[in-house]
């Protein structure tokens, strides 16, 4: 195995168990401590994270007796009666080692409860591993050894899922916080499209008019309601943010929903809209514009350049819009509601999202004002 001095840093043995390795593998996924012992219970490896866990000793030439005596000293030891009656519990703890399989137990040191699993395998070698735990199941660390590893592939693979999605999704706590963002949050963001994060480590306005407004929403969603709104980003010429906030799935945790407006939605998306929402394509061209940050005064300009003048109100396909929703059950009371209902329609059905306008003529900017 090479120079003792690095041990912990060396690649594991060659004769290692597949069991053995296996348990080491799960055991690093969720930033347990390893160590691996030999037949004589000599220490032959530690992983880093044992060594950061429990720095009594540098493991070099250490049995499991010299350790207990080097953690003891240091007050690392996580079991009361062991701390009590060191040589008594030591004795114990040697035979239970050599003639159980499998020992299992919760300890609880100054930084927290740990589960400890310590099993021997069939060429005398042995491993123990400790890992963080609430300590509610003390009756087989192991099996909750391998429920986090499950949970934390679960959480890999959704976090995965997240980054892929066009919208952007942050989990915050209930002061604004924030527990995870997807990358297309981090990319709002980062371009202040509305919200920032800012020096408090919080989730905030980047304008001042919406701060009040921000703060009423993570109150209700705090209550169990939701609201959607539309918010400023940070200069004149980036486009408007809309934001859904929500109760999340956690207490006091909060959903929030987010995506750059202006621009999202282009003609080719239409018919996905349409279908989506069981409008017309007239009414489902407003939702994109909408949709794209235009106001109703914008898109009713656009129209009359297009057709002189002779086109229905936009206001009146807004009611019209509300009328079809309202017969799919869903309701909508603003612009602002319409358009975060757009994005979550589009983030499920998965309508693709692009940075093109709508294909059609653009209006001046003359007409914009």
């Amino acid at each position: 195995m090479g120079s003792q001095t690095s041990l912990g840093r060396l690649p594991l043995p060659s004769d290692i168990s597949d069991t053995a390795a296996s348990l080491i593998d799960s055991a690093e996924r969720v930033e347990g401590a390893v160590i691996l012992f030999d037949a004589a219970d000599n220490i032959v490896w530690v992983n880093e994270r044992q060594r950061a866990l429990m720095p009594c000793t540098d493991y070099v030439g250490q049995t499991y007796s010299s350790l207990f005596w080097s953690a003891l000293d240091r007050g690392m030891v996580g079991n009361p009666v062991a701390v009590s009656k060191p040589h008594m519990w030591l004795e114990f703890s040697r035979l239970e080692r050599s003639s159980k399989r499998l020992a299992q137990s919760i300890n609880r040191y100054a930084w927290g409860d740990m589960a400890l699993t310590h099993r021997r395998f069939d060429d005398g070698s042995s491993l123990q591993i400790r890992f963080a735990t609430s300590g509610a199941d003390a009756d087989s660390p192991e099996r909750l050894l391998l429920d986090a590893v499950a949970a934390r592939r679960e959480a890999a693979a959704l976090r995965h899922a997240l980054d892929n999605l066009d919208v952007g999704v942050a989990i915050l706590d209930a002061d604004g916080g924030p527990v995870h963002v997807n990358a297309a949050f981090r990319h709002l963001l980062a371009q202040d499209l509305g919200l920032a994060l800012t020096h408090r480590g919080r989730v905030d306005p980047v304008h001042p008019e919406d701060y009040q407004v921000w703060q009423s929403a993570i109150a209700m969603a705090r209550s169990g309601y939701g609201h959607s709104t539309l918010m400023m980003p940070a200069g004149d010429e980036a486009p408007l943010l809309a934001v859904t906030v929500m109760p999340g799935v956690q207490k006091e945790s909060i959903l929030v929903l987010a995506t750059s407006l202006r621009g999202t939605f282009g003609a080719g998306h239409l018919a996905g809209l349409s279908d989506a929402f069981g409008i017309g394509e007239d009414d489902a061209e407003v939702i994109a514009h909408i949709a794209n940050g235009l106001s109703l005064r914008e898109i009713a300009a656009r129209h009359r350049k297009e057709n002189d003048g002779n086109v229905v109100s936009p206001f009146q396909h807004v009611a019209g819009i509300r009328h079809a929703l309202r017969r799919h059950h869903l309701t909508v009371d603003n612009q602002a509601q319409i358009v975060a209902l757009v994005q979550k329609i589009a983030s499920i059905t998965r309508i693709p999202l692009t940075r093109s306008m709508m294909t059609k003529e653009e209006p001046s900017d003359d007409d914009q004002q």
